[in-house]
């Protein structure tokens, strides 16, 4: 019996004791609420008082603005007979002041209460908002009015992946949309072989399988020795010009062209500047371009003894294509302006 009620007694304690730490908690959680809102309290006040001071400092510039235009008033008052037209006042309205009635016009203007004026004022600073925001919103609507670009379809030639690839990255691929839009897009914008190679991936729809297919793509089709064979490719194929042919030889020298602007990246295109490939290329040309090619190499070979560069060739053909595709006094275009003269009218 002695046990129990010691356990009873140790009980009551703990249980005194719980009631006590409550009690404090209590008291302590309501002081802190009560702190809590004596500083929200505090912070509406310093609110107010800032909007109060603000409301102050506007009507200090209105009355220093009121003042400037009295002032403004005045001078013109004054010097009105000097002036045969007044000029434009800054914040008040346009008052077109004539050689016959220019007092009339500001003693009707000064008479007038502060309050209008300031209505004058701000109706005009509403009509520039009013005329700014109609100008955004028909700048929009021309904007929208535009046609959406859109990448073009790539068929496995490596000379145009590189191309084909900042478009679609420009205009699909770095835009804030899914995965899976984008496998769609990727889908909907390669064909041919390429499409073949990167197909099995499109089934999946997952991150892993859209960033595998544009890995396929990047090595079977954006190498660099890739694109170089495709451009000795391409020079190899290119079909012989003809003798009196301008529109051909100018598209081969814009072909040229490219092929030594890829150069500057394409470390492997270098080849083009040896002798033996400059001599196929020449191949291509007619009999009467490959004699002048030839003076060309032969003055620098005894002037600097060794042989022209592919630039150097680039330039020669292009300046030789602009000269046979002159529209007035080339060979191409008096044949043409002599055709059309003996050519029968139609009854």
């Amino acid at each position: 019996m002695e046990e129990l009620d010691r356990e009873r007694n140790k009980l009551e304690t703990l249980e005194a004791k719980n009631r006590q730490r409550s009690a404090m908690q209590e008291a302590e959680n309501a002081e802190k609420l009560k702190a809590l809102e004596q500083k929200q309290r505090e912070l509406e006040c310093l609110e107010t008082i800032k909007k109060m001071n603000a409301a102050k400092a506007r009507l200090k510039v209105y009355e220093q603005e009121i003042n400037s235009d009295e002032e403004i008033l005045d001078l013109l008052h004054d010097n009105v007979k000097q002036r045969k037209v007044a000029p434009k006042l800054g914040s008040l309205p346009e008052l077109l002041l004539t050689p016959s009635q220019p007092t009339a016009k500001l003693q009707q203007f000064s008479a007038q209460p502060q309050s209008t004026r300031w209505q004058l004022t701000t109706d005009a600073t509403q009509e520039d908002s009013t005329t700014a925001l109609a100008r955004v919103l028909a700048d929009s609507i021309n904007i929208s009015c535009l046609l959406v670009p859109e990448p073009a379809v790539f068929n496995g030639d490596p000379l145009k992946y590189k191309d084909w690839k900042m478009s679609f990255q420009t205009l699909i691929d770095r835009k804030n949309i899914p995965v899976n839009e984008k496998i769609y897009y990727l889908r909907k914008y390669v064909g041919g072989p390429a499409r073949r190679a990167v197909e099995s991936y499109f089934l999946l729809g997952t991150d892993a399988a859209y960033y595998a297919a544009w890995d396929t793509l990047e090595e079977r089709y954006g190498g660099s020795f890739l694109i170089a064979k495709a451009f000795r490719d391409k020079l190899t194929s290119w079909p012989k010009t003809g003798t009196k042919d301008s529109a051909e030889l100018r598209e081969f020298s814009d072909f040229l062209r490219g092929c030594e602007a890829a150069m500057l990246q394409i470390k492997s295109l270098d080849v083009l500047n040896v002798c033996s490939e400059n001599q196929k290329i020449l191949s291509k040309l007619p009999d009467w371009l490959t004699g002048r090619w030839n003076r060309k190499v032969i003055e620098v070979e005894e002037q600097h003894s060794c042989f022209q560069t592919f630039s150097n060739f680039v330039d020669f053909i292009t300046r030789e294509a602009k000269i046979a595709c002159n529209p007035v006094t080339s060979l191409h275009a008096l044949k043409g302006s002599d055709s059309e003269k003996f050519k029968p009218t139609k009854i």
